[in-house]
């Protein structure tokens, strides 16, 4: 399971080693993901794990960090020269580009995830970059110029596991979401749409969105469920989360290595004519940072064998 990645591409069957980019006048600034995953390959108490995927608009090569108890000198030197290349990797600075647009993006396109772990304890999440044509998008959709230079890790094929997939559509794989919310506006170009007809919706309960929260480092909302019927309503931990663009919702890529929250299964009973009222809790952060805009949260649900979706609009 992954939290943080690195995409490359490969060209002409070859992964590129290194990228080089101008970047814009003025005085660069640290950029804060980047010190977040520089501070994360200093832990000595853990180690980490590192994904690169590379993708040229065709197919994506995957680098999957390999660093295996062997002896535990060398287990010891692996982890250090594995931190050492993510530091190396991410000690760079940026300029602020707000005028970043997805016409600004051309392959090769680099994803980098880097994911701290500590044995024995939950994982810590980091922060996913991408980078393209010379910018820098953040997890949150913050762009930069910025140079970046993956010789290091597309060097050390010792310490990687390397797969290869084609997929035409890979820009819409959660690890590149960063790209379609760059400058907290969604390019729908990168976003799937959602069909119409997904699914039935709930006709007797309605659910609103109450409370905003975080929690242990994510991010939550709590949702009110008003049930009309006298009926049981089973609500299961099973949702997604919509973003609706000028009246179409699209899907947003969804990290699959965050889909494990137990939210548990619930149901109530309702008295004709008068509605029963409840409140669950569910994890805003499994689709990483959401920019401003109009949301639609889908929690499936089920009344005597029959699945519906309640259908809640949220607007951050």
């Amino acid at each position: 399971m992954f939290r943080k990645i690195i995409s490359l591409l490969l060209t002409s069957g070859m992964c590129i080693a290194a990228a080089s980019c101008s970047v814009l006048p003025g005085s660069k600034v640290t950029i804060p993901e980047l010190v977040s995953i520089t501070d994360f390959a200093e832990d000595d108490e853990g180690y980490i794990e590192v994904r690169l995927i590379c993708f040229d608009g065709e197919k994506a090569t995957i680098y999957d960090s390999d660093v295996k108890f062997k002896d535990r000198d060398q287990y010891l030197k692996d982890k250090d020269r594995l931190n050492r290349i993510v530091k190396k990797t991410v000690s760079r600075k940026g300029t602020p580009a707000p005028d970043f647009t997805p016409d600004d993006i051309k392959y090769p396109v680099y994803s980098f995830m880097v994911e701290p772990r500590k044995i024995g304890e939950d994982f810590e999440y980091g922060e996913n970059i991408v980078w393209t044509n010379g910018y820098l998008i953040t997890d949150s959709g913050d762009a930069y110029k910025c140079n970046m230079d993956f010789s290091s890790i597309t060097g050390s094929e010792d310490l990687f596991r390397i797969q290869e997939h084609d997929d035409a559509n890979a820009l819409k794989w959660s690890c590149f979401r960063p790209l379609a919310m760059a400058n907290g506006e969604w390019n729908t170009d990168l976003l799937s749409p959602v069909e119409p007809e997904r699914v039935k919706t709930a006709p007797v309960v309605k659910g609103k969105a109450v409370n905003r929260y975080q929690k242990n480092g994510y991010d939550w909302v709590s949702i009110e469920f008003e049930n009309w019927s006298d009926k049981d309503w089973d609500f299961s931990n099973s949702y997604v989360i919509d973003v609706r663009v000028e009246g179409q919702l699209y899907s947003i890529p969804r990290d699959a290595c965050r889909n494990s929250y137990e939210i548990g299964v619930m149901s109530y009973q309702n008295l004709v004519l008068k509605s029963t009222k409840t409140t669950k809790d569910y994890c805003l952060s499994v689709y990483g940072d959401l920019v401003p805009g109009d949301y639609v949260i889908s929690v499936f649900a089920k009344c005597g064998g029959e699945d519906c979706v309640i259908l809640v609009d949220y607007t951050i």
